[in-house]
């Protein structure tokens, strides 16, 4: 088993821990999607000097996007949005900006479950979004083999059971990736 690593989150130049930072993760969205929070985001890296950079893909603002009732679009021939009504956001996207800042790990795209209370509503969830998740974990892996070889690539995991799970690793058997980032708020 490996070292346990704390990163910190939510972080940006307003409210950074005392140094030293020994991990920062930052996300796509609020911290990469317009060349304002690109500046500030290297600026908070200038300072911080974390030994770690997990780049996550911003699945949980688009979770958030939808619960506010936000159109959300995956198109990667348009450019990233990160709006008050609309979020788009790609694969191709998510490893552009990874580019940018050479994260020791970026994790892949992710369309998030709900937490949910029944059985037949967390089923219905998983397979509904299922579909985005196998697709863009493809994606994530090719797009990451492109523009930022050198960060490890986790892929998000959005299940209720160890069936679900048993069926998305069943779908994504044959893409290379070095580890798993499983958000607990859906279990």
């Amino acid at each position: 088993m490996g070292e346990l690593v704390n990163f910190c989150a939510g972080a940006d130049l307003r409210n950074l821990p005392a140094k030293p930072i020994d991990a920062l993760l930052l996300n796509v969205l609020d911290h990469g999607s317009t060349p304002s929070k690109i500046a500030a985001a290297k600026e908070m890296l200038r300072l911080a000097r974390p030994r770690q950079l997990t780049y996550d893909s911003s699945g949980f603002q688009l979770l958030q996007g939808q619960l506010k009732g936000k159109r959300i679009t995956s198109s990667s021939d348009l450019q990233m949005k990160y709006g008050v009504r609309e979020i788009n956001l790609a694969p191709k996207h998510v490893m552009e900006v990874a580019a940018i800042f050479q994260p020791d790990i970026v994790v892949g795209l992710d369309l998030p479950i709900h937490k949910l209370e029944s059985a037949s509503e967390r089923e219905s969830e998983f397979a509904r979004k299922l579909q985005y998740n196998v697709r863009w974990a493809y994606e994530s892996a090719m797009w990451q083999k492109t523009l930022c070889p050198r960060a490890k690539l986790f892929m998000p995991i959005q299940c209720y059971n160890l069936d679900q799970l048993n069926t998305f690793f069943g779908r994504i058997d044959d893409i290379a990736y070095d580890g798993v980032s499983m958000p607990i708020r859906g279990l």
